[in-house]
């Protein structure tokens, strides 16, 4: 709401200080939703390097996904894609709601 620039106008606040008195705690939430996207994204997108580096040079750019991918179809290994996949989903379920867990400044002071 303009009311709280308007407020820190009045109250003599630098725009520096502005920014993270106001700014940052209005859109904490949007970045916490970020962060997880984010890395929900690096987990999961395999495709750049399946297409660039086939998870070369050696494993330089193995990545977890490449890996379910490897085992699902080159290898026929079913049931280890599949726990890999499970393994995978537990770890960004937790990671993710340790993120969500995280208390914004806006969340402590009410």
């Amino acid at each position: 709401p303009s009311t709280l620039f308007d407020a820190a106008k009045m109250d003599g606040l630098k725009p520096l200080k502005t920014f993270w008195s106001i700014h940052v705690p209005l859109i904490s939430s949007q970045v916490k939703m970020l962060v997880i996207l984010s890395f929900i994204g690096s987990i999961q997108n395999f495709l750049p390097v399946l297409i660039l580096t086939s998870g070369g040079p050696g494993t330089a750019t193995y990545l977890p996904g490449l890996e379910l991918y490897f085992n699902a179809t080159r290898f026929g290994r079913y049931g280890y894609a599949c726990a890999l996949g499970v393994v995978m989903f537990i770890a960004i379920l937790v990671i993710s709601v340790i993120n969500l867990k995280i208390k914004s400044v806006e969340e402590i002071n009410e």
